[in-house]
């Protein structure tokens, strides 16, 4: 634009850094014949303020002179985004300081939960304070769960308190989930409210009083809105929850939508979910995993392999473990092992431990299970732990594998020293009854340090009920050989 002067120039940057038009302002700045100190500054702040942090540091690199607002401005950038290192090496470098970027520094070590810093920093090194520090002080103390020192500092020490001292205090006590009574004196102290305070305190309510709070908010955001809708999700009221989402909303967010969407896969309602999931501009990993789910947890194979298919940006672990989980479940554990060699980075447990299902509920190998642990410790280089073992102990179950059963528990105890759970008990016992051994199962149902529950009995009756029926069937076969030894340390496990 020939004949603008700088000012002009400036005052249009600036126009369009208030609005949020970060692409308009990018191609102002660039458009611009030469930078001062003022337009600099306005294009940093504009990158800090939508959270584009790389280019305002880059941005403020190529400054060449730096005035003290530019180095107050990066440094607020860098506690914006929680980098403490960077902000704490920047605050040092700095030729001179003001009070805001005393209150900058301050900032980052409370959004960095550092509250012993924070204080140190506070009552020692800042010459002045105002009640932007004091607030500061309090976030500090909040960040890091310090009611005590919040508290102590509030009621005690802050010369002046504004609405942002209550609401962090509020917020603070709301968070911890512990202080009902005392997030309700504090809101009622308060000398006025905001809406962060209202949606603390409706945060903080428990679900049979938020209906009443949120009816007396003067108004509402979003935050207010997904409270109510996880507040209905939580309390099991799945339909009301979905009303309020269709009908009470006048926004949906992706963390509303998500959230919705995992609703009606759980009511099993396929073509409201798909309809729902259509409607969300940029699904994410959350989304995609969902609505796989949803299809194949009612058996819609085809169609949730589909949605894997269409999925090829945002596939995650989860996603991969899904699949593996879906065609095992259909029966073919051997196409889901070779789903499993192809994942592009084993790197994940939720990977794993969907084939190690797989091979523990439908595999015909108990081996196959344990080579998969044995791999799983070696890539993560730890041993197996009891969830490992647990798997491995229900594939033999599964397989009638009494004696490979016998070899892994006592290697669980003896090689790994893990201590059996409930879980690893109650395959034992199974094993053991529909082995034909009904006294030894008998014995360690009775013997194991975790009280007996209708899953073992009734597994002990069933199996005492099916051993008689084909006791004759049974006594044509080869024996299996339940250990002495297996059985003894069972008995002193349970002791």
């Amino acid at each position: 634009m020939p004949g603008k002067t700088l000012v002009a120039w400036t005052a249009m940057l600036g126009s369009c850094a208030d609005i949020g038009d970060l692409h308009g302002a990018r191609e102002i700045f660039d458009r611009m014949p030469l930078w001062d100190a003022l337009s600099s500054n306005t294009m940093l702040c504009a990158f800090a303020q939508a959270g584009h942090f790389e280019e305002a540091w880059q941005l403020f690199l190529g400054i060449p002179h730096k005035d003290l607002v530019i180095w107050t401005s990066i440094q607020a950038a860098l506690s914006q985004k929680c980098n403490l290192v960077d902000s704490k090496w920047v605050f040092d470098a700095m030729p001179q300081y003001n009070l805001v970027s005393w209150n900058s520094m301050l900032a980052a070590y409370a959004r960095a939960g550092h509250f012993g810093e924070a204080q140190r920093f506070f009552s020692q090194s800042m010459p002045e304070t105002n009640l932007v520090s004091w607030n500061s002080l309090l976030q500090a103390f909040a960040q890091g769960n310090r009611l005590d020192l919040l508290r102590e500092c509030f009621d005690r020490a802050m010369p002046q308190r504004d609405v942002i001292s209550w609401t962090t205090v509020l917020g603070a006590y709301a968070q911890s989930g512990l202080y009902q009574e005392e997030v309700e004196e504090i809101f009622a102290r308060m000398p006025e409210h905001n809406l962060v305070s209202w949606n603390a305190i409706l945060a903080a309510a428990t679900h049979s009083q938020r209906s009443r709070i949120f009816g007396r908010m003067p108004r509402h955001d979003l935050v207010s809105w997904k409270t109510m809708l996880c507040s209905y999700a939580q309390a099991g009221h799945t339909r009301q929850a979905l009303d309020f989402f269709s009908r009470g909303m006048p926004a949906h967010d992706l963390v509303s939508s998500n959230l919705a969407l995992s609703l009606r896969a759980q009511e099993g309602d396929l073509e409201q979910a798909q309809q729902l999931f259509d409607r969300i501009p940029a699904p994410d990993s959350f989304s995609w995993n969902t609505l796989f789910s949803a299809y194949a947890h009612s058996g819609h194979f085809q169609a949730a392999r589909d949605v894997f298919d269409r999925n090829a940006m945002n596939r995650d672990e989860i996603s991969w473990a899904s699949l593996i989980a879906a065609y095992a479940q259909q029966g073919h554990v051997d196409r889901a092992r070779q789903i499993f060699d192809r994942v592009p980075k084993l790197d994940g447990v939720a990977i794993w431990n969907s084939m190690l299902a797989a091979y523990a509920h439908h595999g015909k190998d108990p081996l196959d299970a344990f080579s998969l642990v044995s791999s799983m410790a070696a890539t993560f280089q730890a041993p197996p732990d009891g969830a490992a073992f647990a798997a491995v102990l229900i594939a033999c179950s599964r397989a009638g594998d009494l004696e490979r059963a016998q070899e892994f528990f006592a290697s669980m105890v003896s090689d790994f020293q893990i201590e059996p759970t409930k879980q690893h008990y109650c395959c034992v016992v199974d094993l053991l009854a529909r082995s034909g051994f009904l006294d030894t199962a008998r014995d360690v149902a009775t013997s194991m340090p975790f009280a007996p529950d209708a899953t073992e009995w009734t597994c002990l009756l069933g199996a005492w009920k099916n051993h008689k029926l084909e006791q004759r069937v049974r006594d044509q076969k080869r024996p299996k050989v339940c250990n002495a030894s297996f059985s003894r340390t069972i008995r002193l496990l349970g002791t």
